[in-house]
């Protein structure tokens, strides 16, 4: 994990995990401070197969305007929906129930 001061008041927060079965989850978030408030600005939380192929991520970046919590959405394989913009636990805790039904699949 990588912690990179933009400013005072902004940092950006990068790294990476890696699951049991190789399922990568490489994240991204930019904190800014406004006032007595901390807020998550921008995020990306992109995880991928042990071959690079998307599973799964959330973004805020405002590239699906029709979608009812534009900016934040989900991308799950090749489908695009709405999201709350999770933070990076959540994640983690979304990739482990995947991954267990991926091991259910399996028997």
């Amino acid at each position: 994990m990588d912690f990179t001061y933009q400013s005072a008041k902004i940092v950006t927060i990068a790294g990476y995990v890696i699951f049991r079965n190789r399922w990568i989850l490489e994240f991204n978030e930019i904190i800014q401070q406004e006032g007595l408030e901390v807020k998550k600005v921008k995020y990306r939380y992109h995880i991928m197969d042990k071959d690079k192929q998307l599973i799964l991520r959330y973004d805020n970046v405002p590239h699906f305007p029709k979608i009812k919590t534009h900016p934040h959405h989900k991308h799950f394989r090749d489908k695009v929906t709405e999201s709350t913009g999770p933070g990076l636990l959540k994640v983690i805790n979304e990739v482990e129930t995947l991954l267990v039904k991926e091991k259910a699949k399996m028997y």
